[in-house]
């Protein structure tokens, strides 16, 4: 269908995956990736619904998904921190590189199933595990005499959690850390959407002291006066 929007005609196609409970599966996990695979193959049979069969090949990024909640739970979810270094090459702050230490494909890299992580719930799961892995290793660091900002990154579907603000300053009061030691980043993309609760959620925690990046900076159209109006301290280009 066309949808008139200040007249200006948009296009808007919809593509579904169905999957049926309990025939399909019992779990959460077990119906979010059995509806991404019928999802896949509606896209791959240019068809607007395709209903899941078991005779679908599954997809190794599918597999994927459906582990990720069992490597949180193991601690294969690791992270390796880079160092962000100002012009006279001191240490500024460090950033918080995700990978997967998978125990049959060996190292991941988020590229691999972050992506597709970011469709479901899931992520949501996994910036949890991110602040209480982060932060804890943060306190450490500062106990250490190491006192840099921490970069974790964030997604656009963390943000639109009505209770996101709320999480995230309960995990920097469980590590008695200041909020200005907290620094979120967030692709340029996630940042277009501008979807209101997460516009919220920016500006609140914004205003407590928590830095918030651009990464992937110059893949949209955003303007500086945005940012500012955002209150995003620094971008990556």
């Amino acid at each position: 269908p066309i949808v008139n929007v200040d007249g200006v005609p948009i296009l808007i196609n919809t593509i579904c995956g169905i999957c049926e409970y309990p025939r399909d599966g019992r779990t959460t996990n077990d119906l979010i990736k059995k509806g991404y695979i019928a999802l896949q193959e509606a896209h791959r049979r240019n068809q607007f619904v395709y209903e899941y069969q078991p005779s679908l090949e599954v997809p190794q990024k599918i597999v994927l998904l459906g582990q990720i909640e069992e490597a949180m739970d193991n601690k294969k979810i690791i992270f390796y921190y880079q160092p962000i270094l100002n012009v006279d090459g001191t240490v500024h702050s460090v950033e918080a590189l995700v990978r997967w230490d998978h125990p049959h494909m060996g190292l991941l890299s988020p590229s691999e199933f972050i992506p597709d992580l970011e469709l479901t719930g899931i992520a949501n799961h996994l910036v949890e595990y991110s602040l209480q892995y982060n932060l804890a290793n943060l306190r450490t660091m500062i106990n250490d005499g190491n006192n840099f900002p921490l970069a974790i990154n964030i997604s656009i579907t963390n943000l639109q959690q009505p209770e996101f603000t709320e999480h995230v300053l309960a995990a920097l009061n469980q590590y008695d850390l200041p909020p200005t030691s907290l620094v979120l980043e967030i692709t340029e993309r996630g940042f277009l959407t501008d979807a209101e609760e997460s516009t919220h959620n920016i500006q609140n925690l914004s205003s407590m002291g928590i830095s918030f990046h651009i990464d992937d900076f110059g893949v949209g159209f955003t303007s500086i006066g945005t940012l500012r109006k955002f209150g995003i301290h620094s971008i990556k280009i």
